[in-house]
């Protein structure tokens, strides 16, 4: 089902997208059905490149589940539990935008240039040293910002 995104700019809405996500230990029913939500919401959102399970969850009174998409080369690539495993010190610098914050870019963002991670399948199964360069190391590096509760105008 296609969701709302949360805003950055609406006060109850920002403060779950402040709240850092938690680990899946399981991977339940709704789960599943969050996972066809974040697809189901990223493949309405024009210019999506990226989504994490905060910046669609509605219940405040329950840190959202950590997982998040990543484009893939045959589709959208679902990430539980991802992490950043190794960052090199070469930075790529450029401007950067957010669903959740729209309007808002920021000119100059710096983040790593090559960066490896890990993260969990559906099946919770690990995938690990996944290589990232540029563009998909940007957006995971963003959709890490929202797993742990950081935005992008802070």
């Amino acid at each position: 089902m296609v969701k709302p995104i949360n805003s950055g700019f609406v006060e109850d809405q920002k403060k779950i997208l402040k709240t850092p996500c938690v680990v899946i230990e399981d991977v339940t029913p709704e789960i599943t059905a969050l996972i066809t939500d974040l697809i189901d919401t990223a493949q309405a959102s024009p210019g999506c490149v990226g989504l994490s399970a905060n910046q669609i969850w509605d219940d405040p009174a329950h840190p959202a589940p950590k997982v998040c998409l990543l484009p893939g080369q045959q589709g959208w690539v679902v990430a539980i539990n991802p992490q950043i495993d190794i960052k090199w010190k070469k930075e790529l610098v450029g401007p950067e935008g957010c669903m959740s914050l729209p309007k808002y870019v920021v000119k100059k963002k710096v983040r790593a240039k090559h960066i490896q991670i890990s993260y969990a399948n559906e099946k919770l199964e690990r995938t690990e040293d996944v290589h990232l360069f540029e563009l998909p190391a940007r957006i995971f590096q963003h959709e890490m910002d929202h797993l742990e509760g950081k935005l992008l105008n802070e």
